[in-house]
């Protein structure tokens, strides 16, 4: 419903981030960010809507594999609120997942821990870092403490269960994992080949 929100209020900032949201979450970062950039030159004195779409440029931009801006847009959003808990965690992450500027990446995810401790996703940041970071022991404490405060575990939180598992030498608790998360999302063939090759092992 924002497009056409637009059309009746093409001044008017909010439709353009609502879109942009919606766009994102359907995994369509080229609309979002056309979208966004449109809406954002209608943000005057507005700085916690200003925030939104920088947070909401750096995910498109990170989806398009547009890293330099989107790490400049989680630059802009952390300048405006240094203790924002979700863009210190989203940067940590997109950093982690990229392998790159891996001690910023540790910061900012101890940060956002520090700002909102006991935070499921959060934790599971912060274990991907240490796992990226080759800090394996560190990360498997954070990866379970995570998982003992969510109540429902993604395809995605056990994959990372399954990998720090396996970086720690535990394969047949690995394999566990991987299988628990193939269930999840059956159609991931990554999953798939990383089964196959311990089950070969």
């Amino acid at each position: 419903d924002a497009p056409a929100a637009i059309e009746f209020y093409p001044n008017q900032a909010f439709p353009y981030l609502l879109a942009g949201i919606a766009f994102n979450e359907a995994d369509n970062s080229s609309e979002a960010l056309s979208y966004l950039e449109s809406g954002l030159i209608y943000v005057v004195q507005n700085p916690n809507l200003k925030l939104e779409f920088y947070l909401q440029l750096a995910a498109a931009y990170h989806l398009e594999k547009e890293h330099k801006q989107s790490d400049t847009y989680f630059d802009k959003a952390l300048s405006l609120d240094p203790k924002n808990a979700t863009a210190l965690n989203n940067y940590a992450y997109y950093l982690a997942q990229r392998g790159e500027k891996l001690e910023k990446a540790l910061e900012l995810t101890q940060k956002s821990n520090e700002l909102k401790p006991n935070n499921a996703v959060f934790l599971d940041t912060w274990a991907w870092v240490l796992f990226k970071q080759k800090q394996y022991p560190l990360a498997l404490e954070k990866i379970e403490a995570a998982l003992a405060l969510s109540a429902t575990k993604s395809a995605e939180v056990l994959e990372h269960y399954a990998d720090i598992l396996a970086a720690n030498n535990r394969s047949q608790e690995a394999l566990k994992q991987y299988q628990l998360a193939l269930e999840k999302d059956p159609q991931n063939l990554s999953l798939q080949q990383k089964i196959d090759a311990l089950q070969w092992e």
